[in-house]
């Protein structure tokens, strides 16, 4: 939900990074919404050097 405001209310890119699978239900909603401003990858924080 934070995502969603912070796209709406603002013109900026979100780069999110989550391991829980049930994320990508919600991200993939986001990602068709907002197209090339949100990015997602369902990976560990510790991986972010590859985000």
């Amino acid at each position: 939900m934070v995502f969603r405001k912070i796209l709406e209310s603002a013109e900026c890119k979100v780069c999110a990074i989550d391991r829980d699978l049930n994320s990508n239900k919600y991200a993939k909603i986001l990602s068709q919404k907002f197209n090339h401003r949100f990015t997602f990858s369902n990976t560990k924080f510790s991986d972010l050097h590859f985000f």
